[in-house]
């Protein structure tokens, strides 16, 4: 005959009804944690740079993420083919995320352009874009990026540098310029 005292009622009630929340709980964060379905990697934006000159460079959103649009100047793009390898930590880009197209040392398919995400590879943080500026000392005079948290150093193309926190390059996402216009995502 089951037990029909009101207490253990209430405590076995009890007991079930927090196993039962909890079950819930886990659920809502397990299901709530999983990425978004990839319909939006398959969505093309389109940013129009017929108005950039050699040496500009754009902020903008793509997929809620910042993202950098770089017209590099000639200079630039010489300094970063002739740069030492052994002033990277992933030099030849074999641990990053990018399209073939992006594997060569200017890590862009296109001369004189550049796109990448404005994320750092340490800590996820936002990049700051800085100039070459031969006033500075050592590898920071060539310009590149700066993690605004951890202040890991990237070139001009998004190559991370020996010594930083981070150990990844950039991401490239898919792009392509055809006029005056580029493309990023869907391919």
């Amino acid at each position: 005959m089951a037990d029909q005292n009101p207490t253990r009622l209430l405590l076995r009630t009890s007991l079930k009804l927090m196993v039962l929340a909890s079950v819930v709980a886990f659920g809502w964060v397990l299901f709530g944690s999983l990425p978004e379905s990839d319909v939006s990697v398959a969505e093309v934006v389109r940013y129009n740079v017929a108005d950039m000159q050699p040496g500009e460079h754009r902020l903008v959103e793509w997929q809620k993420k910042p993202l950098f649009i770089v017209h590099r100047k000639t200079a630039w793009e010489e300094a970063l083919s002739a740069a030492e390898t052994s002033l990277y930590h992933d030099p030849d880009s074999r641990d990053s995320s990018q399209s073939d197209a992006a594997t060569n040392p200017l890590r862009s398919a296109y001369e004189g352009w550049f796109v990448t995400l404005g994320l750092g590879t340490g800590m996820g943080c936002t990049l700051v874009f800085s100039a070459p500026d031969s006033r500075l000392s050592g590898f920071r005079s060539a310009g590149g990026y700066v993690d605004s948290c951890d202040q890991s150093y990237y070139d001009l193309a998004g190559k991370v540098y020996v010594g930083q926190q981070a150990r990844r390059n950039t991401v490239i996402p898919p792009w392509s310029i055809k006029d005056n216009e580029i493309s990023v995502g869907g391919q």
